[in-house]
């Protein structure tokens, strides 16, 4: 009777020991399931939280190509008035310096050189360069002649 006591208790044991893994497998899935849930939701958010960042980066990113171009297209602007500027006060300091009495060449008269056109620019500003430059002219001459007169006495 020993026997049969001993292995009713081995079988009562091993029941439990089964049903103890048993119940521990399932607790397990269910915790296992549970941070699966979190997890997926958690990867939603990640997603969600990113998808907004990176339309925000374009749009900031288009906002600053359009501002961008607005920008270069008001120093292109800027550039071709100041380009007409300087090429009609080329032609106005070429003019004034052939009046002077001394002959520079039109630049249409040369060989291999481009014809050049009248752009509309700021007259006020081109005259005044133009006087500059003349006066400019005149300050050397009287200079060469002071100095020519004292260079002897020194």
């Amino acid at each position: 009777m020993n026997y049969i006591k001993v292995a009713f208790w081995a079988i009562v044991a091993i029941v439990v020991i089964v049903l103890g893994l048993k119940g521990y497998h399932a607790i397990y899935k269910a915790g296992q399931q549970s941070i699966q849930v979190k997890w997926d939701a958690n990867l939603a958010d990640i997603n969600k939280t990113a998808d907004a960042a990176i339309a925000k980066a374009q749009k900031d990113r288009d906002a600053a190509i359009a501002a961008n171009g607005a920008i270069h297209d008001e120093y292109e602007t800027k550039l071709n008035s100041a380009n007409a500027v300087a090429t009609d006060f080329a032609i106005r300091l070429r003019d004034a310096y052939s009046a002077g009495g001394r002959s520079v060449s039109q630049a249409g008269h040369q060989p291999g050189s481009a014809q050049t056109s009248q752009p509309a620019g700021d007259d006020r500003l081109t005259g005044l360069l133009g006087r500059a430059a003349a006066e400019c002219l005149q300050n050397s001459a009287q200079l060469d002649a002071l100095a020519a007169e004292i260079k002897p006495q020194l």
